[in-house]
């Protein structure tokens, strides 16, 4: 029997997703896909400058083999040093059958307080991104408690490093007290959960678009029709109806809105919302809920934002891309070093390079007063960003005219589709974006930009944007001629 071996990460993922779990052991391999590793890849950078700004002397444990990290942070431990990066430990638990838990530590920081190493021992440290702490926080240090207090014979406290101020100092020091029955009770469940013949149910929720098997759940969420392809659907809803035999979506469809309000989680808005859901998944089509509010029947400007990603300058817009109707795109980036002519995109559009973001927030503004319509935007998150970074002459004029396009859509349609953010509506309706292009490609080719003037990169950071624009311009024009005319099948 294949050794049965689980990690801090797999504690975490207990408290989002039994299933997870028993496909990373019992799944096939070859079924799980790539992953964004956008969030991760700050989450690095974020420990990386905490630790900068807070460790004097470190040695950082090399990725090597398994045992050799282990032999290296004895080693390390024995010595003495100050601080150690990436301490690693390993510990067997008998279950139902042996378990074998392993553990990599961010830091693990010398204190004064005797252990078998000598007149020291060691507490660990996690450096967290996040400002508050989560459940699954605590249990990852609970395990790092519980492997290192093995090793040196000494139960020491952890510590929590929060978030950061502008020196990349944490913003939280938290001191973390040791569950051991918390802990316990969870590697049972894991232990329980491996030996299972077959995979928990399907539950799909936001974090699950960050996991390698997700395209797999989603395909048989699908096939399978089950309540996992409505979206919308919360856990506490999901459970409720599974312990009352409902499983699928074709069940649904035997219950009005009104018997769908007995479940948790339902009022008479959302029972309604998912009851046309349903239907939608039922007829493979889209459907009408209510028709649409006359201010979004007007002709209006289309607008997107992409917004900086570093620390110092997190959410303030660099590239503003708008259009008016049935006129061309427009787009502005902020450039303010730059003094040469106005560069061209390969399709011929003059991108206008601008000083900074309240030059942009002035153009779109100045858009606005000469076309009364709405300033049509893809969710609450240009408003938020408007508020929180434009001059207030800006801010004056737009905020009222702010009009989110999502909100709309989602009072007003739906469709068989899970989620109704922008990459999942308008490619539903035929759109598709550049390959291999996300907000994240396009800061990075921004950031090329500024650093060697690439006018390629700057030409795929602004596709990226244009086709937000475009898609906006889509959805809004098809939910334009389809008012009033989606009738379900009798």
């Amino acid at each position: 029997m294949a050794e049965r071996v689980i990690s801090a990460y797999t504690l975490r993922n207990l408290l989002m997703c039994e299933r997870r779990i028993w496909l990373d052991h019992k799944g096939n391999p070859d079924l799980r896909s790539e992953v964004p590793q956008n969030q991760a890849a700050r989450g690095i950078a974020h420990e990386q400058n905490v630790t900068a700004a807070m460790f004097g002397q470190v040695t950082s444990v090399a990725v090597n083999s398994w045992s050799e990290m282990l032999e290296t942070t004895r080693d390390l431990m024995g010595q003495g040093v100050t601080g150690i990066q990436g301490a690693t430990f390993e510990r067997v638990i008998q279950l139902s059958q042996p378990l074998i838990v392993r553990g990599r530590v961010d830091w693990l920081r010398r204190f004064a307080q005797p252990s078998d190493f000598g007149a020291w021992a060691y507490e660990p440290v996690e450096i967290k991104l996040h400002r508050e702490l989560t459940n699954a926080d605590r249990l990852q240090l609970d395990l790092y408690i519980w492997l290192l207090g093995t090793i040196q014979n000494v139960e020491p406290s952890g510590w929590f490093w929060l978030g950061h101020d502008v020196h990349h100092k944490p913003l939280n020091v938290i001191e973390h007290f040791y569950d051991e029955q918390r802990l316990l009770n969870a590697l049972e469940r894991v232990d329980s959960l491996l030996y299972q013949t077959s995979a928990p149910p399907i539950y799909l929720a936001s974090h699950c678009q960050s996991c390698h098997w997700y395209r797999l759940c989603r395909q048989s969420a699908a096939e399978n029709r089950s309540l996992a392809s409505l979206s919308g659907l919360s856990r506490q809803t999901w459970e409720h109806m599974r312990q009352e035999g409902i499983t699928t979506v074709d069940q649904i469809l035997f219950l009005t809105p009104k018997d769908l309000e007995r479940f948790k989680g339902l009022g008479k808005a959302k029972a309604a919302e998912l009851h046309s859901y349903a239907q939608a998944v039922h007829w493979s089509r889209a459907v009408q809920r209510t028709p649409l509010p006359e201010p979004a029947r007007h002709t209006g400007i289309m607008l997107d934002l992409e917004t900086c990603m570093d620390m110092e300058t997190m959410g303030i817009p660099w590239c503003f891309g708008w259009q008016e109707y049935g006129g061309q795109f427009q787009v502005a980036v902020v450039d303010r070093f730059y003094e040469s002519a106005a560069p061209k995109l390969p399709d011929g559009t003059t991108v206008t390079m601008i000083s900074d973001s309240d030059e942009g927030w002035r153009l779109i503004a100045d858009a606005a007063q000469r076309n009364p319509g709405p300033v049509y935007h893809w969710g609450n998150f240009e408003k938020g960003v408007l508020r929180s970074t434009a001059p207030q002459d800006a801010i004056d004029i737009l905020d009222n005219r702010l009009h989110d396009m999502n909100r709309t859509f989602k009072k007003s349609f739906v469709f068989p589709v899970r989620g109704t953010s922008i990459k999942t509506i308008a490619p539903y309706l035929g759109f598709t974006w550049p390959s291999e292009t996300s907000a994240f490609t396009a800061w990075a080719d921004y950031q090329a930009w500024l650093i060697e003037s690439d006018a390629d990169a700057l030409a795929r950071a602004c596709a990226y944007n244009r086709a937000d624009v475009e898609a906006m311009s889509l959805i809004w024009q098809w939910m334009m001629d389809n008012d009033g005319i989606l009738n379900l099948p009798e």
